[in-house]
């Protein structure tokens, strides 16, 4: 018989995936908020760009920390913290167990609200790519993938949206899959148009793998761009801090972060995502199951 975590199943549930987001960009970043609320692993994700790595998480596969502790979620030799009861291999502990063909069919079997909120093109379509997941009323989508990029296209600068979608909601799943982390980020505009000619670039050559010219783009931008990365991280933690004091406070928060890929900067000559580099495959993972906010 499986044995699954007590005091689990009753807590809300907030998961956000920071999109493009690799664990060194995330390392050098300075987020105070997101520390308070675990301390973010070195994991490795089950997809080298959004579609397959958001498939993945969906069905209980997160970013998988590497090491021999058995008191994380989701290690080599720990627990899963979501796990399909029509999984064929059973394991003999879990966080908790579901019953769907995903896990937000899991939750709604539970009585939860789902309420999802994007982000990039695989979410734009209803009942296309990852929209089956998610009845038409049950998501937002925002983002375009363009270089004019402004507040209004984010998931987390739309807190009043998100808190609006579970008034009166006494029990309810968030998923936010935020891109200002995502090429061409989201910077002030004065630091937006010092990598401009860089993006545009990148816009007209392969931007999800391969080798770019080396005569156009050169390591110097790629700093450029990780630094600019990171400091689009560093906006988000001050986002999500503004949407933890926002939440309802009433029972604690099963808090899920990471994310989905990362990006390769120029180095060995690779740039963007879709190949299976280091750079690209670790991702920061941030699991509290018990998070209560204070305000």
């Amino acid at each position: 018989m499986i044995q699954t975590e007590t005091g689990l199943e009753n807590n809300n549930v907030l998961f956000i995936t920071i999109d493009s987001c690799g664990f060194d960009a995330f390392l050098k970043a300075r987020t105070p908020n997101l520390d308070k609320i675990a301390i973010a692993r070195k994991a490795q994700t089950p997809g080298n760009f959004t579609f397959p790595a958001h498939v993945s998480f969906f069905i209980g596969y997160l970013p998988n920390v590497r090491n021999r502790s058995n008191t994380d979620f989701y290690t080599r030799n720990g627990k899963m913290l979501w796990r399909l009861s029509k999984a064929k291999y059973k394991l003999k502990k879990v966080g908790i167990l579901l019953d769907g063909h995903d896990i937000f069919e899991g939750y709604k079997k539970r009585g939860y609200a789902i309420r999802g909120f994007g982000g990039m093109n695989f979410f734009m379509i209803p009942k296309k790519n990852l929209r089956i997941y998610f009845k038409e009323d049950e998501f937002t989508y925002f983002g375009k993938n363009n270089l004019e990029r402004t507040k209004e296209i984010f998931p987390l600068f739309n807190i009043n949206k998100i808190i609006d979608s579970i008034k009166n909601k006494d029990k309810w799943f968030i998923f936010i899959n935020e891109i200002s982390t995502h090429w061409p980020y989201y910077v002030n505009k004065g630091e937006y148009n010092q990598i401009r000619q860089i993006l545009e670039i990148q816009e007209k050559t392969n931007l999800c793998s391969g080798v770019y010219n080396k005569k156009k783009l050169t390591i110097n931008d790629g700093k450029k761009l990780f630094n600019t990365q990171v400091k689009t991280i560093e906006l988000i933690d001050l986002q999500i801090k503004k949407l933890l004091d926002r939440l309802p406070s009433n029972k604690p928060i099963l808090i899920v972060i990471c994310g989905d890929h990362g990006t390769s900067f120029g180095k060995n000559g690779y740039w963007g995502h879709g190949h299976c580099g280091k750079d690209v495959l670790n991702v920061p993972l941030i699991i509290n199951t018990n998070y209560i906010h204070k305000k």
